[in-house]
């Protein structure tokens, strides 16, 4: 009997045995399944959000802008993705227990803060236009958005620590979430997005070759401003030597602040004034001015050199079919390409990382979108024209200018100019170490070697020449003073200098009176201008946004100039702002005893010029005043008989101390230096300045606004004086 207790007990023993080594198997495959889902989904997550989801965003964003179509993106990140996901899925599969739970923490923390950084922390930098950012006003944000990616990255090893299993279920669950929201979310915009089709483009056909008989040649320098000539002639008269024959013109005002609103109207005549959708004011512009079909009827074989952001629009798919050309020689109809994938890549991955890496990274991706027309190419057509000045210059000097079949022709280059970021020396050569003057005397050696081809070639003498540009200083907004040279046919001699009030709008009608056509009209021409003194000039001014992918500009503000354009009190608003919206007022009703933050929209319906935008910043939302001159009017909602008080809060007074000089009218109602640290300044209106409806209208005078590269502090090129918080207008008591 107890042999047989001894036996049975054994057996019950070893039953329990083989049953728990069968629970320890079950556990240990779950647990391998479980690791194998979690490093799965974890790793997904991580590629879907920075090398999926990142870049193709980005480029749906800003698809009007860019100019390669989203099959491009596709491939690259198609590629990155399945080797990223392979490699992270391997390592973190394939490792035990307590580094398979530190590597899972890390990919989940970086792939959170992508997410957090790409789509909630990013501040606003300023217009992305090449102008180098002054990473040194960040440096609060730095410091915060530093902090908050360590706990980021800390959290999921702490929360591991104290509580694993519920760090487990934490992990993947907020893995799948955010991988299902952000794939909804990318499907929504693929299907809302429309793709881009072949367009018109200007390609480099025929980009050295004029005319036997009459020439007209103008070089489009984009931001050369008046003031870098005046300095080159002041430093250096003896470099102007070659321009023989030429007048400039330095009382010249602008059309538009930057290059979207100034080209197409040197292009065709046509102002924009929001009232339509940008690409339907091209194409309407182009339909409407007669001038590139008046000089082909001349015999004029007219070719234009610029991106195709100034071309019309395609109506329907045309890549089998020649276009309409509007006059135009060179205008043709391709798709894009690019040249290098590999290049192409590296420069999506950069653009990428500047919005989803962490603030203090940012520099080292520092990223400028016109850097991906280095590797434009036209998929089965003609080269397209690329502002690239030391490549046209190379170009101009192996394959040397030509004479064509035609008796005439028109060029128009559009160049790079001064635009920055400044990676051209005076020797027109690619350089990382460049500044405005050696950059602007590389653009006009280009000119000169242009100039001395056509002197061998016997077709200077009888040419017209302009050299110009389409805005002057970037950032100043309002007195942007664009370069304005002109060389008639037969003339000759040492430069000569016009103070006569010239403008924008004299350019299409100067073209055809020295072509000998009828100009009536298109206006009046240059030499026309100097007989009027008292000539009233328009300008539509906008705070540039680097909104070149909207289809309408940010609000337009006109203005009539009466007086020399270097003058801030030359520039009087007619009172019209225009907008997507239609033609409002400028003057807008202010709510009395209302504080408007720097963030708020309405700050623009006040401040009306030499504002800033708003600049996003945890230690408080500004905008910095730019230039030395502003504007601010607004009309008050109830009585204001004991006139008004007006408070500006203050996050800094830039280079330590600044005068501010208000005056409403012809009188000076304020006019005192405030120094850095100062928190706010005020002044009051007095009612006998205040017009019956109640409407004020100030005039804000900064007259030591300096900018930071001219102090040597970055590359930022803005005129500051005071980065202002918020406004306050009240009644006095």
């Amino acid at each position: 009997m107890d042999n047989y207790d001894r036996a049975r007990e054994k057996l019950l023993a070893l039953r329990e045995k083989i049953e728990q080594d069968k629970d320890s198997i079950n556990r240990n495959k779950s647990g391998k399944i479980a690791k194998v889902i979690q490093s799965a989904l974890i790793s997904l997550f991580f590629v879907f959000t920075l090398i999926v989801y990142g870049p193709i965003t980005l480029y749906l964003n800003n698809i009007n802008e860019l100019w390669f179509s989203l099959s491009y993106v596709v491939g690259p990140v198609a590629f990155w993705a399945s080797v990223v996901f392979v490699a992270l899925f391997a390592i973190s599969a394939m490792t035990k227990n307590k580094a398979h739970d530190i590597i899972i923490c890390i990919i989940f923390a970086l792939g959170i803060g992508f997410f957090i950084q790409g789509n909630f922390m990013n501040v606003q930098y300023g217009v992305l236009d090449g102008q180098e950012i002054n990473w040194s006003q960040f440096t609060g944000w730095a410091i915060l958005n530093t902090l908050i990616w360590i706990a980021l990255l800390i959290f999921p090893i702490v929360l591991w620590k104290i509580k694993k299993e519920l760090w487990n279920r934490l992990t993947i669950l907020m893995s799948a979430l955010l991988l299902l929201f952000q794939a909804v979310l990318l499907a929504v915009f693929l299907f809302t997005t429309p793709s881009k089709t072949a367009k018109l483009y200007y390609s480099s056909d025929g980009m050295l070759e004029l005319g036997k008989k009459k020439n007209t040649v103008v070089f489009l320098l984009d931001t050369f401003d008046v003031s870098y000539f005046k300095e080159i002639l002041e430093q250096s008269p003896e470099f102007c030597e070659p321009l023989d024959g030429f007048t400039f013109f330095e009382n010249c005002v602008g059309s538009y602040p930057t290059t979207k609103g100034a080209v197409p109207y040197l292009l065709t005549g046509q102002y924009y004034e929001n009232e339509k959708p940008y690409d339907e004011y091209i194409n309407e512009a182009f339909q409407d001015n007669k001038f590139y079909e008046t000089l082909s009827n001349d015999g004029y074989d007219t070719r234009l050199f610029t991106e195709d952001y100034f071309a019309p629009t395609q109506a329907a798919d045309a890549s089998n079919a020649q276009p309409f050309q509007y006059g135009i020689e060179n205008l043709q109809s391709a798709q894009y390409g690019v040249t290098s994938y590999a290049e192409f890549s590296s420069m999506m991955a950069k653009f990428t990382a500047f919005s989803y890496f962490p603030h203090i990274t940012k520099p080292m991706f520092w990223f400028y979108s016109g850097d991906f027309d280095a590797i434009k190419q036209v998929v089965n057509g003609s080269p397209v024209w690329k502002m690239d000045d030391p490549g046209f210059y190379m170009t101009l000097k192996d394959v040397g200018l030509s004479l064509s079949e035609k008796d005439n022709a028109f060029r128009f280059y559009h160049m790079y100019g001064i635009h920055p970021p400044f990676t051209m020396n005076a020797d027109c050569q690619y350089t990382e170490e460049s500044n405005v003057q050696e950059q602007a005397k590389g653009c006009l050696n280009i000119i000169y070697e242009y100039i001395a081809q056509m002197k061998r070639l016997g077709v200077y003498d009888d040419a017209t020449i302009i050299i110009m540009a389409d805005h002057g200083i970037a950032d100043s907004n309002l007195l942007h003073q664009p370069l304005f040279i002109i060389k008639r046919p037969g003339a000759t001699g040492s430069l000569q200098i016009s103070d006569a009030p010239v403008s924008h709008s004299d350019f299409i009608p100067t073209i055809l009176q020295l072509a000998g056509l009828d100009y009536a009209d298109y206006g009046m021409s240059v030499y026309e201008a100097g007989q009027n003194t008292d000539r009233e000039r328009r300008y539509l001014c906008y705070i540039w946004d680097d909104g070149w992918a909207d289809q309408y500009l940010p609000a337009i503000t006109e203005y009539l100039v009466h007086g020399p354009a270097d003058d801030y009190t030359s520039y009087t608003p007619t009172g019209k702002r225009f907008t997507n919206k239609g033609v409002e007022s400028i003057i807008a009703t202010y709510q009395l005893g209302d504080t408007i933050p720097a963030s708020d929209p309405l700050f623009n319906q006040y401040y009306l010029m030499g504002i800033g935008a708003c600049e996003v910043n945890p230690g408080g939302d500004f905008r910095w005043t730019l230039g030395s001159r502003g504007y601010f009017a607004f009309r008050a909602d109830t009585d204001c008989r004991n006139g008004l008080v007006i408070k500006f809060n203050l996050r800094r007074v830039y280079a330590g101390e600044q005068r501010m000089v208000v005056n409403c009218g012809e009188q000076v109602i304020f006019d005192e230096r405030i120094a850095d640290g100062a928190q706010s300044v005020s002044f009051t209106v007095p009612a006998s300045l205040i017009s019956q409806n109640n409407e004020v209208f100030l005039t804000f005078t900064f007259p030591d606004a300096v900018s930071p590269f001219s102090r040597g502090e970055s590359g930022d090129m803005r005129e500051l004086a005071l980065a202002l918080t918020s406004i306050y207008v009240g009644a006095c008591e």
